[in-house]
């Protein structure tokens, strides 16, 4: 009796350990091209992977951590701000098959922009909105400010200034 309880219990642990062994050893994943497109749906659920990244994963922490030393520069809080939105967004495009790298973010965001025009007019809106929703974060996060309503075109505007200004306290404007 005693021999055949061990046998058994052999049995299922090498099956265990043999499910446990397929399940844990990836298989070499196969070459597979980058996008070249996204679809509404993958632009609608990207937007919210990023928001969501912002709002309650790591990048949300660190611009916490931002927010937390009022010492540093604006522009360094400024740049620091930014590499954790493209870090979100790297993140990001890579699951949807880009190359978490500066090629693959400008691809994705270019594609994302494409499936925007193409999306219609509600799917447009909720993009818009997830963007808005996303700068929010960043900013009430990582300095501490309630966003102020303004409009695309200004933030935009706003974004290049604040952006040129930290580049050339950097010392990188020519």
């Amino acid at each position: 009796m005693l021999l055949r309880t061990t046998a058994r219990v052999g049995r299922r642990v090498a099956e265990q350990t043999h499910a446990w062994k397929r399940f844990s050893t990836p298989a070499a994943a196969p070459d597979l091209p980058p996008p070249t497109s996204l679809s509404k749906a993958q632009a609608l659920s990207s937007s919210r992977i990023v928001l969501d990244f912002v709002r309650l994963g790591v990048s949300g922490r660190r611009l916490d951590a931002l927010a937390a030393a009022p010492e540093a520069p604006v522009a360094d809080r400024w740049v620091q701000a930014m590499q954790v939105l493209v870090g979100a967004q790297a993140h990001t495009a890579a699951a949807f098959g880009y190359e978490a790298s500066e090629k693959g973010i400008i691809s994705y965001r270019h594609h994302l922009g494409l499936a925007a025009q193409g999306a219609g007019p509600e799917a447009l809106e909720e993009l818009k909105r997830l963007d808005k929703e996303v700068w929010e974060e960043v900013l009430l996060r990582g300095f501490a400010l309630s966003p102020k309503p303004m409009a695309p075109e200004a933030a935009r505007e706003f974004a290049g200034k604040v952006a040129a200004a930290a580049a050339g306290d950097l010392g990188d404007a020519p």
